[in-house]
């Protein structure tokens, strides 16, 4: 009796032991599963960049606030890819408030960062007057006739061509600016109708080299960038070598969307920044403070309407991106009498004063200043003293967005998550 008593009781322990057992394993393995599924808190590495601008109740640099803002930043639309990638190439756009306001920054906090571009003028006042009375057909047709007769000063041929080629199209060919025929035209169209008539004519091509359609940056294909640029304009520096100092991208009437306007904007900001960089490293002895003076422009030209923007730097690796003017193709003839076509020459003057500058700091800088015969007589070997500056720590390589250069979703085709009526993506207003 005591014999199966006791093994009954081994039994049951052993039962129990195995019911431990697997109870155990389960709860291992839930321990397990839940581990590998749970999203461990992680700690956000503490941003550091070379920049030195502080701005009142704003915690950290600048440019490490930028950076922040491409480590948070979801992108899932073209919007935010846009404000994403200028984060990570430590770009500020001073129009773009959703940036501003992810930043913790106000564009009057960076009123003292703003680009000065001194222009002069090419626009005719006589051409302005005459255009002041074109009130109706007739008088407009009369306005062209005075215009095609004036004798114009050598340096004014161009400017006149500009005048009789947007009035001539408004007096004898207005279908062009019908809403019909412009949903008609493709971006090319309007690039050979309206701007890339106006422009030929405007930068002289022996100063100019004006690349239209689709072409690679020298520079940009170097750094194993490969997207495409719409617009390219290349001068020849002091040293007889091809400069990239402006680009541009277009797009037709029904591409006008928001998707479309920020993945170009985004294309035109890394070349630029690329190209900035480029030129950067062709002036060794510039001084330190005079790097922001050196200022790219670029445009963005959708249907008949286009903004300018410019490209420096304002301190280490910290790029700013600022809109400097906005116009319109000319199309009626309130805006004709309104001075349209000075506002367009006057949007091209600031491309051509940027570009002639950059041209001027290029000789300036690029080279030492020769004190050989001095600093012989006294001794030392030539040009001592005259050490170039360190251009690789106030610049960053471009960091590139791949979908740029895959152009099978250029033509305006609608991104689902961007919202043409979010305040936040209207990258050109400016903030008060």
């Amino acid at each position: 009796m005591d014999g199966q008593i006791l093994e009954h009781i081994e039994r049951n322990n052993a039962e129990r032991e195995l019911l431990d057992l697997e109870i155990s394993n389960q709860r291992t393995k839930r321990l397990r599963s839940t581990l590998a599924t749970r999203k461990m808190p992680t700690r956000k590495p503490k941003v550091t960049t070379d920049d030195k601008i502080t701005i009142p109740g704003m915690s950290g640099t600048l440019g490490a606030r930028i950076l922040t803002v491409s480590n948070d930043i979801v992108m899932n639309c073209w919007n935010s890819k846009y404000i994403g990638y200028i984060s990570r190439n430590v770009v500020i756009d001073f129009n773009n408030k959703a940036q501003l306001k992810m930043i913790g920054v106000k564009l009057v906090q960076l009123k003292k960062y703003s680009v000065d571009i001194n222009i002069t003028s090419r626009s005719i006042k006589t051409f302005e007057d005459i255009l002041k009375k074109a009130r109706n057909h007739n008088e407009s047709a009369s306005c062209l006739i005075r215009i095609e007769n004036y004798k114009y000063q050598y340096n004014e041929r161009a400017i006149k061509m500009i005048y009789m080629h947007i009035l001539d199209q408004i007096v004898n060919k207005p279908i062009l600016f019908t809403t019909t025929t412009q949903k008609k035209l493709s971006e090319m169209s309007f690039i050979v109708k309206f701007w890339g008539p106006v422009m030929e004519q405007y930068f002289d091509p022996n100063v100019y080299f004006v690349q239209w359609g689709d072409t690679k940056s020298p520079y940009l294909m170097h750094s194993n960038i490969g997207f495409k640029l719409d617009l390219r304009i290349v001068i020849t520096d002091i040293n007889d070598k091809e400069v990239d100092v402006f680009t541009g991208e277009f797009a037709s009437y029904t591409a006008t969307i928001a998707s479309k306007m920020n993945r170009d904007l985004l294309k035109s900001v890394l070349a630029t920044k690329g190209h900035l960089n480029a030129i950067l490293e062709k002036m060794p002895y510039i001084p330190a403070n005079k790097i922001d003076k050196v200022v790219l422009p670029l445009i963005q030209i959708m249907g008949l309407s286009c903004i300018v923007y410019t490209m420096n730097i304002i301190d280490k690796k910290l790029y700013t991106v600022q809109k400097v003017a906005s116009f319109n193709y000319p199309s009626t003839l309130r805006e004709l009498k309104a001075g349209s076509i000075k506002k367009v020459l006057d949007g091209f003057a600031l491309i051509d004063a940027t570009i002639t500058n950059v041209n001027e700091m290029i000789a300036e800088f690029s080279r030492t200043p020769t004190n050989t015969l001095s600093d012989l007589l006294n001794g030392k070997r030539k040009n001592a003293g005259v050490d170039p500056i360190k251009i690789e720590d106030y610049i960053s390589k471009i960091i590139p967005c791949n979908e740029l250069e895959d152009d099978s979703n250029s033509n305006g085709e609608s991104d689902d998550n961007d919202n043409d009526d979010d305040d936040d993506s209207d990258d050109n207003n400016d903030e008060e």
